[in-house]
């Protein structure tokens, strides 16, 4: 009750809050013991493609998919990767182009055709510090305004063991990929390495990529 109440009157009733909506009441309903931590089944679900409900989050967009796709007409993937990890580079591509029988391909969650433009990629050399070479690269891009494009950074830095230095190269990347108009999606090369399944790191990219697109997973 004090949290809920000072969330009322510190967030709730204030000017910035009532000039877009007013609360009726600033009274707390009593609820029933018996109905505390109980809700109807149906509460749970969630609205994904063709409106369609489910409960489980995973299991809704992956059969049905998005709520709502990216309303872009052309998607072009263009993939940042270290000549070492490039066999995590492939294994995204595949997968993102339905090769496998357990992901449906990103078109699912894009509602467009998937395509890689391996002329705009970049496989970097250096490993320590890529950012010079990656930096070169996305000033020399020449990119079409009747594309959307997604860039999908595999970094050789795993967020677990990088130093602070390493991690500021991730958010340079991304910066000067937006400075761009290009929608930037990271993936740690040694955790995806290292994960039982692929499957699963698949779903979040492309569930973060309709996101990152404006779309409604």
């Amino acid at each position: 009750k004090e949290k809920i109440t000072f969330l009322i009157n510190d967030f709730l009733k204030i000017p910035q809050f009532e000039d877009l909506f007013r609360l009726q009441s600033d009274k707390l309903l009593k609820v029933p013991e018996y109905r505390v931590g109980g809700v109807r089944s149906s509460m749970n679900d969630m609205l994904f493609g063709e409106e369609k409900p489910d409960y489980t989050p995973l299991f809704g967009i992956t059969k049905n998919g998005p709520f709502d796709f990216p309303k872009c007409k052309n998607i072009h993937f263009i993939y940042f990767v270290h000549e070492d990890d490039k066999d995590i580079g492939e294994l995204v591509h595949r997968y993102f182009n339905k090769k496998f029988d357990n992901f449906p391909g990103i078109e699912q969650y894009t509602g467009k055709k998937y395509f890689a433009d391996k002329e705009l990629g970049c496989r970097f050399k250096e490993k320590e510090n890529p950012w010079p070479e990656i930096n070169e690269h996305i000033t020399n891009l020449k990119t079409s305004p009747d594309v959307t494009y997604v860039a999908i950074y595999i970094s050789p830095f795993s967020r677990d063991t990088a130093t602070f230095t390493q991690q500021g190269i991730y958010f340079k990347v991304k910066q000067a990929l937006l400075n761009k108009g290009i929608v930037c999606q990271v993936l740690d090369a040694n955790h995806a390495r290292e994960a039982r399944s692929f499957v699963y790191n698949a779903i979040n990219l492309s569930i973060a990529i309709n996101a990152k697109l404006n779309g409604t997973p």
